[in-house]
């Protein structure tokens, strides 16, 4: 397949991230280097993962009832005025978790192993 071949398809989702961080956490986030970030890796099987900031949050994806509508909100001589962004039917639902540092396993040594020669480990690798 040529690259002309591939269609190009663009989802939106909503990530509900309850009451957890305010928009102005976000916000400020956003404008530090790599402040928030989306691990794709677990969006397609249901299980994504956002960083924002220092938080961490695993999501469940919900396909809703009806369809969200997204609208830009823009002041406009003293009105406010919305205008149509896109829709969506898909929401994931965050919570918040915490992170371990993963520790490395350390090999048992068995006090009762056998002594192996270098010449049993060559015959068994040819």
């Amino acid at each position: 397949m040529s690259d002309s071949e591939y269609e190009e398809e663009t989802t939106y989702v909503v990530f509900d991230l309850g009451k957890a961080i305010t928009p102005q956490y976000i916000q400020e986030m956003k404008e530090k280097a790599g402040g928030c970030r989306v691990l794709a890796s677990g969006l397609e099987e249901g299980k994504p993962y956002i960083q924002i900031g220092n938080m961490t949050f695993e999501g469940e994806v919900d396909e809703t009832i009806g369809t969200h509508l997204m609208f830009t909100v823009e002041e406009k001589q003293k009105k406010k005025v919305l205008e149509y962004k896109c829709t969506t039917e898909t929401v994931v639902k965050m919570d918040s978790i915490t992170l371990d540092t993963k520790r490395e396993k350390r090999p048992q040594i068995k006090p009762e192993a056998e002594e192996i020669n270098d010449d049993a480990v060559l015959d068994a690798i040819l």
